[in-house]
């Protein structure tokens, strides 16, 4: 039995980014390098939509240190925590730009809308540090749409309803173990709907996943260049 849990999703090296947290006061350096990474993503997908190049090019990052628990977040402008609207957890900045390419109703609104990187692996401590920054945000997961990916998903809205568990995978099930109860699952149609219906769990987290078989909405991006 393999316990699961989450892994990088096969992205390019150079767009799974994580800046050293000595520069995070360096305000000026911080907006000049996060420009030229997004300038670089930008044009390696072909992306040249006006409003995704304005979007893009006012991203910068922060990388935060709460209770000696790190924070990355992408934003475009300076924002009250408690005034952000939808939290976007996503593994990389490419991943999530590529979702917001594809779903271009979210940057018309982009001052209310925080981006945070997830680490691998998947620390609890870091997810309830997050969620409770932005206590009046619905939260949005951006993940791949593997079994990994449903995973996380499902990690996320356990951490919001404070319930501990592990996932474990054995002969194409997925268990999901729980104090003392047990909930299997057949891991080829597994999904966060199918784990909140079992668990009895509300719909607390929407859950964007790639559609015509993708796994990354990177793929669907650059499927659309061919």
């Amino acid at each position: 039995m393999t316990e699961l849990d989450y892994q990088v999703n096969c992205l390019p090296d150079i767009f799974i980014t994580r800046f050293s947290v000595s520069f995070r006061n360096d305000y000026q350096y911080l907006i000049a390098i996060t420009t030229m990474l997004n300038q670089s993503i930008l044009q390696d997908l072909s992306i040249d939509n006006p409003q995704m190049l304005s979007f893009c090019s006012s991203i910068i990052q922060d990388v935060n240190i709460e209770n000696s628990v790190e924070r990355t977040s992408w934003r475009t402008s300076l924002v009250h925590p408690l005034l952000v609207r939808d939290l976007f957890l996503v593994d990389s900045l490419l991943e999530a730009i590529c979702f917001l390419h594809c779903n271009q109703q979210f940057i018309i609104r982009s001052d209310q809308i925080i981006l945070e990187l997830v680490v691998v692996p998947v620390r609890i401590e870091q997810l309830q540090s997050i969620l409770r920054f932005y206590p009046n945000a619905r939260v949005h997961t951006i993940f791949p749409a593997d079994l990994i990916g449903i995973i996380m998903d499902c990690k996320i809205v356990l951490c919001l309803s404070n319930i501990d568990g592990r996932f474990f995978f054995l002969d194409d099930q997925v268990e999901f173990v729980c104090r003392e109860s047990s909930y299997k699952f057949n891991a080829n149609d597994f999904s966060l709907k199918h784990f909140n219906s079992r668990l009895k769990l509300r719909s607390i987290v929407q859950a964007h996943k790639p559609k015509g078989g993708n796994n990354s909405f990177y793929q669907m991006v650059r499927k659309r260049e061919i």
